[in-house]
């Protein structure tokens, strides 16, 4: 079977025979420039297998509910809402791929009787990936992202989206309607967002989510990725988010160049808090926070500071007591304090070094004079 990946009406790579052949090395996507592994591509851009609303519109679309991943996403090219990628299989174009409607959105993102009642037309939500029930609504010309989540997570969801926001941060808007969470896609069918997994992956013990190699690998790129990593590392320990996995954060795209833009907006916070209320203990040096401080003291890292006044009428709209406040608080100390102390350090040890340099340091006393300083 030949494939052919595009880029809306661009050829960017063949498959033949299982082999992957680039034709466009700027445009063809991230993921598969890196590894040319066309199948895993295309079973990661597949909907959930484990969400039971998937099996009710493989079975409305005629898919066995035992379908691969990789038939699922390929029923409707792989085609996806948030990039202009797709799988040409014959003589099909952009136009004629590319999603119009959001007929399966309810059935998606909660239950519609009448979605055996039609003919299977195509839809979004075969690549609309995650464990969450969610759904593609199209309103007004522009795509919403409806989740079905329990209530205290869409609290949360909510909550860390207005920290970040008061913190200055980049934050994909996070809104409530008809009972469901929402949000606006990112891309508004402009740019391409493309998960970092793209980008990192496990290597030599290393794992895709160890900090201080993704904030190099980033920053290799380009600087102002790795600081908008750090403002989303830094409003995870902060929140206690312990689901920042490769597919929970992603990189925008020129359509036309391939060129990395940025980080996309900061999104999938529903993890936040996680294990309240027994996390409102004030230890915050544990786990990610550790690592978190070791990076941001290494990269002299500069944290926004919690406006006191904000959080405190943002916790009063969530009805959260008092302790969630002192939480924030203490974890933004840790912070601050951390990252003032580690420049500390080093300074003295570049005056220690600038000592040695200079033989003003013997039997272990540094003898400074004002020669150190020229």
């Amino acid at each position: 079977m030949r494939y052919t990946v595009m880029s809306a009406d661009k050829e960017v790579a063949v498959v033949e025979n299982d082999r992957l052949e680039i034709l466009d090395q700027k445009l063809v996507p991230l993921y598969l420039k890196r590894t040319h592994n066309f199948k895993k591509w295309v079973e990661d851009r597949a909907i959930d297998a484990t969400r039971p609303n998937s099996r009710v519109l493989k079975k409305a679309h005629g898919l066995s509910r035992m379908a691969s991943d990789f038939d699922t996403a390929m029923l409707y090219n792989a085609a996806s809402i948030t990039d202009n990628f797709w799988v040409r299989k014959g003589s099909e174009t952009w136009e004629d791929v590319k999603f119009d409607n959001d007929l399966y959105f309810k059935a998606a993102v909660s239950t519609d009787p009448t979605v055996f009642n039609r003919d299977p037309s195509r839809t979004p939500e075969f690549t609309n990936i995650g464990s969450r029930e969610k759904g593609w609504r199209f309103i007004d010309g522009d795509w919403w992202l409806y989740k079905n989540e329990p209530a205290e997570n869409t609290m949360f969801e909510l909550l860390t989206y207005k920290i970040g926001s008061s913190l200055g941060f980049d934050m994909a808007c996070y809104e409530m309607d008809e009972g469901f969470i929402r949000t606006r896609d990112v891309t508004k069918g402009e740019v391409n967002m493309q998960a970092i997994d793209a980008l990192v992956y496990d290597h030599n013990g290393v794992t895709d989510e160890n900090m201080s190699y993704n904030y190099d690998t980033l920053y290799d790129i380009k600087p102002e990725l790795a600081k908008q990593y750090m403002d989303i590392k830094y409003l995870d320990v902060l929140v206690n988010n312990v689901d920042r996995h490769t597919k929970n954060y992603a990189v925008l795209t020129s359509q036309e160049t391939g060129e990395i833009i940025s980080l996309a907006p900061n999104y999938d916070n529903d993890m936040a808090f996680y294990g309240y209320p027994k996390i409102l203990n004030m230890d915050r040096i544990h786990g990610e926070m550790k690592e978190f401080l070791d990076l941001a003291i290494r990269v002299d890292y500069d944290p926004p500071r919690l406006d006191v006044k904000t959080i405190t009428e943002i916790l009063q709209e969530f009805d959260l007591r008092d302790e969630m406040k002192d939480y924030l608080i203490a974890g933004e100390k840790v912070v601050v304090t951390s990252v003032k102390q580690g420049q500390i350090v080093k300074q003295l040890k570049t005056v220690q070094d600038l000592a040695l340099t200079k033989g003003l340091v013997t039997n272990g006393e540094a003898k400074l004079s004002e020669d150190v300083w020229e």
